[in-house]
């Protein structure tokens, strides 16, 4: 057969002229087509694969491939296309009568491209302007965690560069029996000696988990990407390709899944976590100084007693959970402004109640100045629960909490970050203010980025926005791969970086600084769903957000933490279509932490409105490693996802998303944007239950940058709304009496 080419833009995929040939991809360069990969790679790669075509059909639009597989006699079928202007899908279908891998030559499956011989003086020169974006995202220079599944790189020598991204949904036949996923794969570069030193880019093996490929009808799915660009005048950054590798991947997300049975919305919700969290038996506890939140629903948590036990240590879990506090009472405040009309007045003041007295108490650790003896803080805890302390009580202008921040911030976290250099450690020692042990927590640079930011705005002292930049420029100019930890950590950098390109805007530094942020939390989003036992299949994952980096699940308080971080950063220059998919696959998912959705997961829980910590997902452990528990100190973010999503206004049409984008930047003029991010046209009428109690408001509304119309609205009234598929409605909302 002749050669069989589909042209993508600027790169093309050709399968060679003899049966059984494979494919190599090849880049224009000016008016010339030039190979930019070896000849003859198969589309899978191992003993028990080796696909290559002995049969193709093509039209323009795409290619029909057909074969059978030589060791296992098994028949497999593929169908190549053109997606967007960025990407060639390759989805194959193997008619599979079950066999065994890996067996011999190695690890398998794996899907490679050759990119051929490496250079002369490969290890230095080349090595020093190459471009390699591995995934997923691992932290402290050790473990993986299972959240973005692409890769990129850049070769200097020939200009090339190359892109990946694999589905992960499809592939549901991966499994602790065959290949468990994220366990043994990782997507990146490989170097490769057969007598000649060698390179190839793709899903790459490092263990086996199982032996076992599933009888059945079974599919593999991936999308490749190329283009040619010199090197000069500028070369390629590693944080501009993350940019332009994530936005890219962005196109490739499905649109959202069906809300989960028995999600009925944020409000309802919200209103049954208040209840919950009131519970005295299973929410609260009491020691000298009084009563308090715990951490876990009856201070249950099988695995964090199975982890202490793991050390010698035993689990207690009734003692006070300031976090749950801080984490519950900041949208509470927020809500008794824009909603007073609903029931969580009595929460708010218990809450605070609690939270108050332990800031302000003289055995305090967080707010006692130098320890007088060694002490372990954990960096980004420390810094994190100090800022929403500073949030909370800026809000009511409580000068008594405040001082004893301001001295807590000079005394001790102000000297720890001039010790460290900036460069964050994970934990440091209270009473000499410096790091200790091995772990390293970059990305919390952002975090005190944002603090110092809060500081400056209330106090007008310009000195903490200086802190604030030089966080920001440290972490920014640290490795790529070197500042992922807890998830929502890089968006708070974003954030920071998005208020300092708002106050300075001679320098567009910033406003890059905060679309590299958000690549980077968006790298750690879950960009697919778990279909690997039917147990993970009870939940959505896809648009969830791993953990912290190495933990390996999905966690709601990490969530929702994201979504309203990232809710913030629409306009950074991000695909707003895209990313305001993301945002509406969060709004439905994260109803799946809750035992009124998922009664099945962990059995019978007291309390239906607090959410599980976790949800099932492969790499996130066995079941041996126990159930972590329901987390009231993440039940907060019930009451932030209602800020996002619902608390100011809604749509008559659920598939209508409306997000709040100041959720976390409280003005009197709120930006929402009304989006559609499912395939069909949807209409419906746009609600305002924030205008309760003879409250009025003037709204405007903008697509496209034409204005749709200006309304003075009171309470019952609506507005009609239709979207296209993937278009949006930015919204002006404004309170002017009540």
């Amino acid at each position: 057969m002749s050669s069989t080419i589909l042209e993508q833009g600027d790169f093309r995929i050709v399968f060679g002229e003899h049966p059984q040939s494979g494919y190599h991809l090849e880049v224009r360069e000016g008016s010339l087509w030039r190979r930019a990969s070896s000849p003859n790679n198969s589309l899978v790669s191992g003993p028990s694969f080796d696909l290559r075509p002995t049969e193709i059909r093509a039209s323009q639009q795409e290619l029909h491939l057909k074969g059978k597989q030589a060791l296992h006699g098994y028949s497999w079928g593929a169908k190549i296309t053109r997606v967007g202007t960025q990407w060639i899908k390759v989805e194959i279908t193997i008619d599979s009568p079950g066999f065994v891998l890996g067996k011999i030559g190695g690890i398998e499956p794996e899907i490679t491209l050759d990119l051929g011989a490496l250079p002369p003086y490969e290890r230095g020169d080349h090595v020093w302007f190459k471009v390699n974006i591995d995934n997923p995202t691992k932290w402290n220079d050790e473990a993986r965690s299972n959240d973005f599944p692409a890769t990129y790189y850049y070769d200097p020598y020939g200009h090339n560069e190359f892109r990946m991204f694999f589905d992960m949904s499809a592939m549901s036949w991966m499994g602790p029996e065959n290949v468990a996923r994220f366990r043994d794969l990782r997507c990146g570069f490989r170097r490769r000696f057969d007598g000649e030193l060698k390179a190839e880019l793709g899903l790459i093996g490092e263990t086996q988990s199982g032996f076992i490929f599933p009888q059945g009808e079974q599919r593999i799915v991936y999308y490749i990407g190329a283009g040619h660009r010199e090197h000069f005048p500028t070369s390629p950054t590693a944080r501009g390709e993350l940019i332009s590798l994530v936005e890219s991947c962005l196109a490739l997300l499905p649109e959202p899944s069906e809300f989960p049975k028995n999600a009925t919305s944020w409000d309802d919700f919200a209103r049954g976590s208040a209840k919950d969290l009131m519970d005295t038996d299973h929410s609260w506890s009491t020691d000298n100084d009084g009563e308090h939140l715990m951490g876990y629903v009856d201070a249950r948590s099988d695995a964090w007693a199975l982890a202490m036990g793991a050390r010698g240590r035993e689990w207690e879990g009734t003692g006070p959970c300031l976090e749950a506090g801080l984490w519950i009472l900041h949208p509470l405040e927020i809500l008794s402004r824009v909603r007073p009309d609903l029931p969580f007045e009595p929460l708010r003041q218990r809450v605070n109640t609690f939270t108050r007295r332990q800031i302000l108490s003289s055995q305090s650790d967080l707010f006692g100045g130098i320890a007088s003896k060694p002490m372990n803080v954990g960096t980004w805890q420390y810094i994190y629960i100090i800022a929403e302390c500073w949030r909370i009580y800026a809000l009511s202008n409580d000068k008594e909490v405040l001082e004893r921040i301001l001295k807590e911030v000079h005394e001790v976290m102000l000297p720890m970050v001039a010790n460290t250099g900036g460069v964050f450690p994970l934990e440091f020692d209270k009473s000499t203010l410096r790091k200790i042990g091995s772990g390293d927590g970059h990305a919390i640079g952002g975090l005190f980025a944002l603090f110092m930011l809060e500081i400056a705005q209330y106090t007008a002292d310009e000195s903490y926005r200086e802190h604030a930049k030089a966080a920001l420029i440290t972490l920014y100019n640290l490795p790529i791969n070197a500042i992922t930890q807890e998830s929502f950590l890089t968006a708070h950098a974003a954030d920071a970086a998005d208020r300092l390109a708002a106050l300075d805007k001679e320098n567009p530094e910033w406003a890059q600084m905060s679309r590299y942020f958000v690549a980077q939390s968006l790298r750690m989003m879950y960009w697919y769903n778990d279909s690997t036992s039917e147990r993970n299949k009870m939940v959505e994952q896809l648009g969830m957000f791993v953990a912290c980096g190495t933990i390996n699940y999905p966690a709601f308080f990490e969530n929702l933490e994201m979504d309203a971080r990232l809710s913030a950063l629409i306009n950074v220059g991000t695909p707003k279509k895209e990313f305001l998919s993301v945002l509406d696959h969060g709004r439905r998912v994260n109803f799946h932490f809750f035992p009124v959705v998922q009664p099945d997961l962990y059995g019978p829980m007291p309390l239906q409105y607090i959410p599980y910590e976790e949800v099932p997902v492969l790499e996130g452990g066995l079941a041996s490693d126990g159930f972590i528990g329901q987390e009231i100190y993440g039940s907060g973010w019930v009451f932030r996802a209602l800020l996002i999503w619902e608390a100011i206004s809604t749509c008559t049409n659920r598939e209508l998303m409306v997000v709040n984008t100041t959720s976390y930047r409280e003005s009197k003029k709120v930006t929402l944007v009304v989006s559609n991010s499912t395939a069909t046209i949807q209409s419906g009428e746009l609600e305002f239950p924030a205008l309760a109690s003879g409250k009025k408001a003037k709204v405007s509304l903008t697509q496209d940058g034409d204005l749709l119309g200006n309304w003075t609205l009171s309470s019952g009234e609506r507005i009609p709304v239709e979207i296209l598929p993937g278009k949006y409605i930015e919204m002006l909302y404004e309170e002017i009496s009540s």
